[in-house]
């Protein structure tokens, strides 16, 4: 009888994970997650300024008759009937012109604005996470994973509740749209180096004019993607100043027609009104400090993001100076933050291109180069948590291969942003809601005060039981005697509290 052969089977080989797959993966997951984050707005009506920019503001109204006031005027314009109303001035006729394109198609349908803005933000976060994976490519021959750097980085922007403002507000489209176009320009000039076709620098052109024309901020990416070309390509001098003049021509075309249009680089003459400059009693010192003092509350909502509230208006922040302790705590960690950033240009160091991010987004809004009109808001982190979301990403993609629970820690706190976010959002159902709710946050401020009580006396015109009506309306009463305390000469606290008063039967 034969012998039996005896065969001994190699195990197969473990399987690489296909790069197309997870990258299908990835795109799905976050197309996903934007719309599980928003998808809930669809549903919501207009709040806070979408009165200013929308419902209440004349060219709005007029559809497409009003564009030609809208690509000539202030953008708060057609609510106030003339400019220097807001310090610095408004020009964003874009974004104000998509409303009264959406007006004239649709009449005013917030379901149609808050879709545009769930949509659009959807394709920020896939355009980001494109432009991410530009800067950090997977090793040549290695296996790719689904939480990538460019990945991570993307889920830390996208489920960050401070972006809540911005897409839950109708009027908040303006960020997302001038984010959209700038990463947009910045991909097709980074391109540009490997495959230099004229077409890129034409595109890149005009999408990077039309995110200045929907918000000034986007200038600051001039200063940014020099240093994005140095760190993460091997351009040369030529390449340098032809992509580099794609940002300044359209730059230099946006600051004359805003001059023209605004007044001056800068709107100055504001009305001295406590509302419109938080400083109007202040020093210069105190000015500066306050400003520096309020940087430390954005960084503490950055890495805690909580209490959130849309209303920083005077005076939920009192004016300090530098005799505050907590104030040179600040400048610690922005000299901190500079001394890092030096150290790692060397190295060229993502924490560095982070920093810069944050730091040259942020400069507009932070109020120290210009009083900007109110002490600080949630929104204007927006594109500057990029920046903080890189210094993430990066230090996750460092340690995450030697510490196994940095994958679980991270899905924890996507998770619990994602909670935060969704329940955040909910607030900005409507003006009742969002005041009601952020009143109690903000409680010092005069604004959101007024605001609530409003919105009581609104539903009090409403109401047909008279015990309802009456309740309803010394419920706005002990609002408005509180910003009656904060700012004595308040006109709407005034006019509001003879009504509420009237109503109660108080004559």
């Amino acid at each position: 009888m034969a012998k039996q052969t005896q065969t001994t089977s190699k195990p197969a080989p473990k399987a690489i994970p296909d790069g197309r797959s997870t990258l299908k993966r990835q795109t799905i997951f976050i197309a996903i997650l934007g719309l599980v984050l928003y998808g809930w707005t669809l549903t919501f009506d207009y709040a806070l300024d979408d009165t200013l920019m929308i419902t209440g503001n004349k060219y709005t109204q007029q559809g497409f008759k009003g564009i030609p006031d809208i690509f000539s005027s202030d953008a708060f314009e057609g609510f106030f009937g003339g400019k220097g109303q807001v310090a610095g001035g408004r020009y964003r006729p874009f974004t104000h012109f998509i409303f009264a394109v959406e007006t004239e198609l649709f009449g005013f349908s917030p379901f149609v604005g808050h879709f545009f803005n769930v949509v659009t933000y959807i394709a920020l976060l896939l355009v980001l996470f494109s432009f991410l994976r530009r800067l950090f490519p997977a090793p040549p021959g290695s296996s790719t994973t689904f939480l990538s750097v460019p990945f991570v980085i993307t889920l830390l922007f996208a489920a960050h509740p401070l972006h809540t403002e911005a897409v839950a507000n109708i009027k908040g489209c303006d960020e997302i749209v001038t984010m959209l176009c700038a990463i947009g320009a910045m991909i097709l000039l980074f391109d540009y180096i490997s495959k230099p076709k004229i077409w890129r620098l034409i595109t890149a052109f005009v999408l990077y004019f039309i995110a200045l024309l929907s918000k000034e901020n986007s200038i600051t990416w001039i200063a940014v993607f020099p240093f994005i070309l140095w760190f993460f390509s091997n351009a040369t001098k030529k390449e340098y100043m032809v992509t580099m003049s794609i940002l300044v021509v359209p730059a230099i075309i946006f600051m004359y027609i805003r001059a023209q249009v605004v007044g001056g680089i800068l709107e100055t003459d504001i009305a001295p009104e406590l509302l419109n400059n938080p400083f109007i009693y202040s020093t210069k010192t105190q000015e500066i400090a306050t400003v520096i003092f309020t940087w430390l509350i954005y960084f503490r909502l950055i890495v805690f993001p909580h209490p959130l509230t849309h209303d920083y208006y005077p005076k939920q922040i009192a004016i300090t100076d530098f005799s505050n302790p907590v104030v040179w705590i600040t400048i610690a960690i922005v000299i901190f933050s500079i001394i890092i950033f030096f150290r790692g240009l060397k190295k060229k160091s993502p924490v560095s291109i982070g920093i810069l991010i944050f730091w040259a987004t942020f400069s507009i809004a932070s109020n120290l180069l210009f009083n900007i009109g109110t002490f600080m808001n949630e929104r204007f982190m927006f594109v500057p948590l990029l920046g903080i979301a890189i210094i993430g990403g990066f230090y996750f993609g460092k340690y995450q291969p030697r510490v196994k629970w940095l994958g679980i820690a991270f899905w924890i706190l996507i998770g619990l942003y994602s909670v935060k976010t969704i329940s955040r959002s909910l607030v900005w159902k409507n003006n009742k809601t969002l005041f009601l709710t952020d009143v109690k946050t903000s409680s010092k401020s005069a604004k959101v005060n007024v605001s609530a009580a409003e919105v009581l006396l609104q539903e009090a015109d409403a109401e047909k039981n008279m015990n309802k009506r009456q309740a309803l309306a010394t419920e706005a009463l002990t609002y408005l005697n509180q910003a009656g305390i904060i700012h004595p000469t308040y006109f709407g606290v005034y006019d509001l509290r003879g009504k509420a008063n009237f109503m109660t039967g108080n004559f």
